[in-house]
């Protein structure tokens, strides 16, 4: 008997990394499922629109993304301007960090 049979590509046992992967893909598809329907129908009423019909598509879960990613925004840059605009900047140490930091980079990009 041999230690090690042979198995034709057909008859292969089916492994748990493929049966991860789907599950992962098919979670992913699910999640994405409300967004990728309400994208359709956008798209559809323009098309329809520009054949003169004017239709009132309604997408919930794309204005609560688009409202919440135009609120992160609005945080982040409010945050991001009291930083700089509060911070005094001596240019005696910003200058020589500015180029350490450049000649830093650059002996990293010879590599």
């Amino acid at each position: 008997m041999r230690k090690i049979s042979t198995v034709s590509l057909d008859n292969r046992p089916r492994t748990r990394k493929v049966r991860v992967t789907v599950f992962f893909v098919l979670t992913f598809l699910l999640i994405l499922s409300p967004v990728i329907y309400e994208s359709v129908l956008v798209c559809a009423g323009r098309w329809q629109a520009m054949f003169g019909v004017y239709p009132n598509v309604r997408t919930p879960v794309l204005d609560f993304l688009s409202d919440n990613w135009e609120m992160a925004t609005f945080d982040l840059k409010h945050w991001s301007r009291g930083i700089f605009t509060r911070t005094p900047w001596k240019s005696s140490y910003v200058i020589p960090f500015a180029i350490f930091w450049t000649g830093v980079l650059a002996l990293l990009l010879r590599k």
